[in-house]
């Protein structure tokens, strides 16, 4: 006789035995799964102290308490808290001293704008005499027209006629190279065209990376001379690889009013004929190696 039909209570029994082992076994599996996580997080996280024990600057996680050392009168900044008595970091970064202030840079954020930082931008907007620019950054980014250079290199006061024909200078869609004029009081950014390296960016790919990776630098045209191709680093993450030629103003001058150590050399336009194949092929690589 089959026990399953002859004893309903016992059936139940098993097969209440068997739902509770399978969940046993699941649990222990995903118990195992945490534990390799957890034993990965103390391995990234000791990588990171013994990586800023070798830098400049402490990199510090969530939680780990800030050395003030002797100091009992210290600033407490953004990314520390005090718990207990203890300063402690409230996100994942470097440990940054200014006097007494201590504050904790993250190592991953969105673009903070400072006065004289070059952006690659995307025109969104045209709103009365000014273009809205997306710069991926928590502030709004707006570029007057009184900032741009008339075509020709005009200077005189802008008319009605200049702002009905803004969007022959930039339309929506366009990438620009800019320099940050301005910080207003509410966190919205000017920009300004006015230099002859700064304008309208053609015939090129877009790259975005995270904003940290671009450091602070002098010069933000790079020449690729094996490839041909140029690459204007912008200070908030996107990148912008294309040829000389499709610079404004074919780039840079070598001028006393620009600040850079090693201009990049122009030869002059490109023509259509040798914007070939390999040129296009070219700006792809650059762009899948950055």
């Amino acid at each position: 006789t089959d026990p399953y039909q002859t004893d309903p209570i016992r059936t139940e029994r098993i097969r209440s035995e068997r739902d509770w082992l399978a969940i046993g076994m699941d649990i222990r599996a995903e118990a195992r799964l945490l534990q390799g996580e957890l034993d990965a997080l103390d391995l990234a996280h000791s990588g990171l102290r013994a990586y800023g024990d070798e830098h400049e600057g402490k990199i510090v996680c969530v939680g780990d308490e800030i050395d003030v050392g002797m100091e009992d009168n210290y600033l407490r900044g953004h990314g520390t808290r005090v718990q207990d008595g203890v300063l402690r970091a409230t996100v994942c970064g470097v440990v940054e001293r200014v006097n007494k202030l201590i504050t904790v840079r993250p190592l991953k954020s969105r673009y903070t704008a400072e006065v004289g930082d070059v952006v690659v931008g995307c025109i969104e907007e045209l709103s009365g005499k000014r273009w809205k620019v997306a710069l991926k950054a928590a502030q709004e980014a707006v570029l007057h027209l009184s900032a741009v250079n008339l075509p020709g290199g005009v200077q005189r006061r802008r008319t009605w006629e200049d702002e009905l024909n803004m969007r022959n200078v930039y339309g929506e869609g366009d990438y620009i190279c800019a320099e940050v004029q301005s910080i207003h009081g509410d966190g919205s950014v000017a920009l300004h065209t006015r230099s002859s390296k700064y304008g309208k960016l053609k015939e090129g790919q877009l790259v975005r990376v995270p904003t940290h990776l671009i450091k602070k630098r002098k010069q933000n045209f790079v020449k690729v001379e094996e490839a041909g191709v140029t690459a204007v680093l912008g200070c908030n993450g996107y990148i912008w690889v294309c040829s000389p030629a499709s610079l404004p103003s074919d780039g840079p001058k070598d001028d006393e009013d620009d600040d850079l150590d090693d201009p990049m050399e122009t030869s002059g336009a490109v023509g259509a004929a040798e914007a070939g194949p390999e040129l296009f092929a070219n700006l792809c690589i650059v762009a899948n190696v950055i």
